[in-house]
């Protein structure tokens, strides 16, 4: 695995900042936001590098998928006055996101909940919905002559060309 720091395109790291300020207050505090996406765009990874702060990395509490969470444990989250968390959720469909921001939904102030899935149409996230696409030829090429500088430009616009757009480190 690579260990070579990946620069994130432009509209990961606006995402990434977004969701950082929100969650640290300094905007609306929306309280769930819902990040979509094909598979491979670094989701996850977008998700994970914003909650890397010193004031939100002790909230964070991540199940890869909705049924990997205790049975009750939203439930206790919602009805614990001192509890507080970022509750991230990958792998969660539209409906599985909006019964958890139902079950959360008295808590906004003190539990964030950020889904993470792939796009579908279904079901209506009321706030905080973001959706991650692939990235153009040239901006592939760009991130990866800022991670292997080494590459000659044939060699990156063939792996651009290869990904079909898809940024994976």
């Amino acid at each position: 695995r690579h260990r070579t720091i990946v620069r994130s395109p432009e509209v990961q790291q606006w995402f990434i900042a977004a969701l950082r300020a929100d969650l640290l207050c300094n905007h609306q505090c929306l309280g769930t936001y819902r990040l979509t996406g094909r598979s491979g765009l670094g989701k996850t990874r977008a998700v994970l590098e914003a909650l890397d702060h010193e004031l939100l990395r002790t909230k964070v509490i991540y199940a890869q998928d909705p049924d990997r969470l205790p049975k009750g444990f939203v439930s206790w989250l919602a009805l614990t006055p001192d509890a507080e968390a970022v509750l991230v959720i990958d792998e969660c469909s539209s409906e599985e996101f909006n019964k958890l921001t139902e079950t959360l939904s008295g808590a906004s102030d003190r539990v964030s909940l950020i889904g993470i899935g792939h796009l579908d149409a279904r079901g209506v996230v009321q706030s905080g919905r973001f959706n991650l696409d692939r990235e153009s030829g040239p901006e592939l090429e760009s991130i990866l002559q800022a991670s292997f500088p080494q590459l000659g430009i044939q060699t990156r616009r063939y792996i651009s060309k290869l990904s079909s757009g898809y940024v994976r480190a």
